[in-house]
């Protein structure tokens, strides 16, 4: 039996999509800032990974790694052709099958990573006897957790088949980065954050060009919704600010994406004059889509409500006039020529 020694809780195929080839050297490479210091280029089999970090030895030699095998042989298997789907932009509807295995790509990654893991300690009875052997409380919780992770993965794709998916593409010159904690999620309920709630607005950069975000939506004309968009310069450095912030050890990306991530960030973070037009910008804008959000949620895309607020907006906000998404809305509208 083939063991598995370097387990990726970022599958490699996902981290292949930041890649590169370096000469005369085996592998693919990405540039990679680690534990907050120097970016380094740095060999994926070397990156979101622990040794047997999915092994299960009570289970006994035959069957320990059932949770790496099974993760392979599935979702991690997806994420080329997902990938390829993405950047194929004359792909402008989604075939059922493809839905499920990009929510099944995006979600996944929420309920394998090492954070995910550490925080799980629910423990299950049923496993108090593997193997004859009497378990500890410890060991219950990490056998329980690597249990559930396929488990939750399968029920999260389930329960939101249906949401709206959109793919957006970075403006050009820009790119999104990723991390060993990839996917940004945020609740849209008011509620306390939950890893299960349905309504989480879900995002995650699936190349350095395209983020993939599912947003959950109770109006029925967008339900199974797909759209294809962009992300302005204030919504790529955004995202990539929300991807640093909650990453553990690894922060990655493509070539140049670190670095201009670097710039841009010292400019959006500083109380400069340059940094502070663009947080109202970004706040601005952010509060104005929140707002038409809410509305076409309430009302229905064809809502006569929903043409005049779009307007609205277009002809009084400089900020919404140069976002390419709310541009885009309002070419759907019939607002805009096409």
């Amino acid at each position: 039996m083939s063991i598995v020694k370097n387990q990726h809780y970022v599958p490699k195929s996902y981290l292949r999509s930041f890649a590169h080839k370096k000469a005369k050297m085996k592998g693919d490479f990405v540039y990679s800032r680690i534990n907050k210091g120097e970016i380094k280029e740095v060999n994926i089999t070397n990156v979101c990974a622990s040794r047997y970090l999915y092994d299960i030895p009570e289970l006994g030699e035959e069957n320990k790694q059932n949770t790496e095998k099974i993760f392979a042989k599935t979702i991690d298997a997806w994420y080329p052709e997902v990938i390829e789907f993405v950047k194929d932009e004359s792909n402008q509807s989604l075939p059922n099958e493809m839905r499920g295995q990009v929510i099944g790509c995006v979600l996944s990654l929420i309920f394998r990573n090492r954070q995910f893991l550490n925080a799980n300690h629910d423990i299950l009875d049923m496993y108090s006897h593997i193997g004859g052997k009497e378990l500890t409380d410890a060991d219950k919780a990490r056998i329980t957790a690597h249990y559930n992770l396929y488990d939750y993965s399968i029920r999260m794709i389930k329960a939101r088949h249906n949401d709206c998916i959109v793919i957006h593409k970075a403006d050009d010159g820009l790119q999104f980065i990723t991390s060993d904690n990839p996917v940004v999620l945020s609740s849209v309920s008011g509620t306390s954050f939950d890893y299960f709630d349905p309504q989480n607005f879900v995002k995650l950069a699936i190349t350095p060009q395209y983020c993939i975000s599912i947003a959950p939506t109770s109006e029925t004309e967008l339900r199974g919704s797909f759209f294809r968009s962009y992300s302005s310069l204030m919504e790529v450095v955004g995202f990539n600010k929300q991807v640093v912030d909650q990453s553990e050890t690894f922060v990655i990306g493509a070539e140049g994406g670190l670095q201009s991530y670097d710039e841009m960030i010292d400019k959006y973070d500083k109380p400069t004059k340059e940094g502070l037009e663009m947080y109202w910008q970004a706040t601005d804008l952010a509060n104005k889509m929140s707002e038409f959000h809410d509305l076409m949620t309430k009302e229905g895309i064809n809502s006569p409500k929903l043409k005049i607020k779009a307007q609205e907006f277009w002809d009084n906000n400089e900020h919404v006039r140069s976002n390419t998404m709310f541009k885009k809305i309002m070419i759907d509208l019939g607002l805009l020529p096409k």
